[in-house]
């Protein structure tokens, strides 16, 4: 006879693993570590190495030993250290590991390449990596997220590229001189 765990049991083992919520406790569906829990500070620390920052987590996605993350740096005063940008986080021998990317080929017709995974791009990662499950990755054309990431409220009446155009104009009138906050994560593909 199979014994299924309570409602409380399972909340009690999401909070102790991390898990957001019961529905997610299969590992045949991905799910989001809960902010603060040991899940999640091992895959950033995966990301962080020996830097001293901390993250703004745009996007964090597990299925089995694969994350996906969005992310930017961040130093102690909450300003950005670096662009962010997305990764592929492996757990290997009980440890988060980030996996390099740059073996995927670039695809003229998604330029945003991990920062707006296209099936295409997603299809290459699984088969650079076998076993990467496909409901890790984001939705398409995150152009929200991406704007929010870049301070911007909504699009409104402004087309995608009027968008980048005035993210590039900002971007080139805040960098070129300070070389401040690259703002090139801010693009929408």
């Amino acid at each position: 006879m199979r014994r299924f765990a309570s409602a409380d049991a399972l909340r009690s083992q999401n909070a102790a693993t991390g898990r957001a919520s019961e529905d997610n406790v299969s590992a045949s569906k991905a799910y989001t570590p809960v902010a603060g829990s040991p899940e999640r500070k091992a895959i950033l620390d995966a990301l962080r190495g020996d830097q001293k920052v901390v993250f703004k987590v745009f996007y964090l996605k597990v299925h089995g030993d694969w994350a996906w993350v969005d992310t930017t740096p961040l130093d102690e005063k909450r300003k950005p250290v670096a662009e962010g940008g997305a990764n592929l986080i492996h757990k290997e021998n009980g440890a988060w590991k980030v996996v390099d990317l740059s073996v995927i080929p670039e695809d003229p017709d998604n330029p945003m390449g991990p920062d707006d995974p296209d099936p295409k791009f997603v299809k290459a990662v699984q088969k650079a990596f076998p076993g990467v499950p496909g409901d890790i990755f984001p939705p398409r054309k995150r152009s929200k997220l991406i704007m929010r990431r870049c301070g911007f409220a909504s699009l409104g009446a402004l087309s995608i590229a009027e968008f980048n155009a005035i993210v590039f104009d900002d971007w080139i009138s805040k960098n070129v001189a300070s070389h401040a906050f690259d703002y090139g994560s801010c693009f929408v593909g």
